[in-house]
This record gives structure tokens, C-alpha cells and sequence, in this order.
């Protein structure tokens, strides 16, 4: 669609405009945003009355179109966030805007199918919608609830003695920025960047081939397949943080961190996890007579990070007693098991199962039992 100044701001006043095409309906939708930012935030007198930035006199097709470029290259886009009403209360403009659009176009869409697929395109962009505004209100990613920085997360699993764990935290900062960057871009262009585009913007900060295996290692494989893990996880883990974060179908992951994910997967080789699982003293010792496998063990040690009463405990013994394949089963009775559970837990109180997993079940436990099951899955792939 041409990019260009809409006197209409009301959908159906703009209606003439709207593409037959639906793959087209993104940069309807845009342009209508920008057209009504520049109408509603104040910019004709930022363009038109302030000469010192030597902008006046523009065209309005082209002050509209220097917007519309702003907003895709995430330039000046705090003009963009809010806008006050006739009381002086602020609204966050890109969501008024979004919820606004969908009524309209719900309150139209019997008119004609094409404005039935446009109401339909709205209702399936929400989450779409809903991460370029975790963007537009953010300066970078950063979860408070799971936020851990590199250092602390590297320093007791490895040391300094082999890499500058300093360097690694900067250079995993300026990484992830940038990636971040590309994902937003990407939601805002609606156009997937491919994988050669993200490999060239990862290593602008970072050599993969060196990340994969730096050179001080050549004589310490035992220490190079912990520096493995620790990359790996640590990649992984901040991919998940923003899979929860951006609401992902479960199974799909995006460019570009899909690219991330990639290469974690393949920094340990099957003989190196093998080494990882069977080195550890609590391969052998965890305990058999409640776990059916080591993996069952810890999906439940994992899991059980998270337990703060006998409604969740009550769920996972559940639903790995009954649902779960062998390898995952937990082979105790309630009795036994809550003997053995309660005896690892340094709290007073004591917790009970005395209930079915239908009383217990959700939705929301289903998908974190899920995410971890699957690092379980990705981490331990052999028993």
C-alpha cells in the first residue's frame, strides 16, 4: 500500500482504502496508526510551526511517510507512546489504538467479508500487537521476575580461570539487544528475517565458532564439556524467559531466536551429554524406589523448585503417578511419597495429597509442566 496522509480517522470513513488483499492489512492497519499519531499527538505543530529543526513546510504525505519510517526503524518512538485527553489523563496510544480498531471494525465486520477478514486479521494480531508494545513501552528486554545476569549465573559453575566472564556478560548483552531489536523489527516490517541475516547480526558482537569452542579448552575436554552446558543453558534460558514473556504457541519459537536455540542445541555432541548425566554422583543416587528413571527424578526436582503448597505438589505427584510414560513415573504410593518429600523440605509445615487430579488440574500448571519437561527432555536425553 502506498504509504501516505489520511484525512479519515475513523475506520469507516476509511474503508475506501482498505486492501483487498489480506496480506496488505498490516500496512493498512500501520498507516492508519501513524495518520491518526500524527493527528491526535501533536504532530502538525511539531513539524509545522517548530522551524528549528528544519522541517517546515513538508508535505503532509511526506511528514507521514518520515513517521511511518520512525516507527519501523524504532526512531523517536517515544512520540509515539502516549497521548493525553481533554483531562489530561495518558493513555499508552499504541494499545488505545489497536482496541479501538478492533471495536470499530467488529462493530462492521457484517458489512462485507472483507471487513469480516480484517476484523478476524485484528483479532488473530493480538499477541503480535501485544510484543511491539512490550517494545515500544520498554528499552530493552528484561524480565524483574527472572532476571539473572551472566555473571552470577556462570561464576560458581565455572570460575574465571578459562574465560573472562565479564567480557561474556557484556558481549551476551549486546547479543540479545540486538536480537531483540531484529525481533521487533520484524513484527512491526511483517517479514521474517532469514537465517543469514541473524548469523550476520549475531557476529557483529560474537564469533559462534569461538563461543562453540574456544581455544583454551584444547587441553581440558572435561572442562570444555561444562563450558558447553553452561552456554547452552544459559542461551536456552533466556529464549525461554521471552518465550513466556511474548506468549509463543507452544512448540514455536521465531526467527531470530530461533536461530539461538539452534546453535544451542548443537553445542553438545550425544557423547558429551552421556559424559554430563552419567558423571554425576546423583545419577546414581537419586532415589529409585519413589522415580521409575532419572529423568522422572528431575522433572520433579525441577518442578518442585516452584511447589509453595499441596495444591501444586498434589498436581505433580498426580499427574506423574498416572499420566506419564516410564520413564517419568513416580512408582510410590502417596504415603511413601509424601514420607520421602517431606523429609527433603526444611519447613514446618507438612503438605498432603488428598486430592484428584481433576481438582488440581489447570491450564496454566499443564504449560509449566510442559516447559520443563521439555529442557528435562533437551538436558537428559539418555537414562
Amino acid at each position: 500500500m502506498e504509504i501516505k496522509y489520511i484525512e479519515e480517522t475513523t475506520l469507516e470513513d476509511r474503508l475506501k482504502y482498505l486492501p483487498e488483499n489480506s496480506n496488505e492489512f498490516w500496512s493498512f492497519y500501520m498507516i492508519a496508526f501513524v495518520n491518526k499519531a500524527y493527528k491526535q499527538n501533536d504532530f502538525e505543530k511539531y513539524f509545522k510551526d517548530y522551524k528549528d529543526i528544519g522541517r517546515f513546510g513538508l508535505e503532509d504525505n511526506k511528514i507521514v511517510q518520515q513517521l511511518f519510517d520512525s516507527v519501523m526503524q524504532r526512531r523517536n518512538v517515544e512520540y509515539f507512546r502516549y497521548y493525553r485527553d481533554d483531562e489530561g489523563a495518558s493513555f499508552k496510544f499504541w494499545d488505545v489504538f489497536y482496541e479501538d480498531e478492533k471495536k470499530q471494525a467488529e462493530l462492521l465486520k457484517e458489512k462485507s467479508d472483507q471487513l469480516y477478514s480484517y476484523f478476524n486479521f485484528l483479532v488473530m494480531s493480538d499477541v503480535k500487537i501485544k510484543n511491539i508494545s512490550f517494545f515500544f513501552y520498554n528499552n530493552s528486554y528484561k524480565n524483574k521476575k527472572s532476571n539473572i545476569d551472566f555473571k552470577n549465573y556462570a561464576t560458581p559453575k565455572i570460575g574465571s580461570d578459562f574465560i573472562n566472564i565479564d567480557t561474556y556478560q557484556k558481549t551476551f548483552y549486546t547479543v540479545f539487544i540486538d536480537i531483540d531489536k531484529l525481533y521487533y523489527e520484524s513484527l512491526l516490517q511483517n517479514k521474517i528475517p532469514n537465517s543469514v541475516e541473524v548469523i550476520e547480526i549475531i557476529n557483529k558482537s560474537l564469533d559462534l565458532q569461538e563461543l562453540a569452542s574456544p581455544i583454551i579448552f584444547i587441553e581440558y575436554p572435561k572442562e570444555l564439556v561444562v563450558y558447553k552446558k553452561l552456554i547452552k543453558n544459559w542461551l536456552l534460558m533466556e529464549v525461554e524467559k521471552r518465550k513466556r514473556q511474548f506468549m509463543w504457541e507452544e512448540g514455536y519459537i521465531p526467527m531470530p531466536y530461533l536461530e539461538i536455540t539452534k546453535f544451542a542445541n548443537r553445542l553438545l555432541d550425544p557423547a558429551e551429554r552421556d559424559y554430563l548425566i552419567k558423571d554425576s554422583p546423583e545419577y546414581f543416587q537419586y532415589p529409585k524406589h519413589i522415580f521409575s528413571g532419572y529423568k522422572g527424578y528431575k522433572l520433579f526436582k525441577y518442578y518442585s523448585k516452584g511447589i509453595y503448597n499441596q495444591t501444586m505438589l498434589t498436581f505433580i505427584y498426580r499427574n506423574m503417578r498416572s499420566n506419564e510414560r516410564e520413564e517419568y513415573k513416580i512408582l510410590a504410593d502417596p504415603a511413601p511419597f509424601l514420607e520421602w518429600y517431606n523429609s527433603q523440605r526444611e519447613h514446618d509445615n507438612i503438605f498432603q495429597i488428598n486430592q484428584p487430579l481433576s481438582k488440581v488440574n489447570s491450564k496454566e500448571r499443564q504449560q509449566n509442566y510442559k516447559i520443563i519437561k521439555s529442557l528435562i527432555e533437551e538436558l537428559y536425553p539418555t537414562t
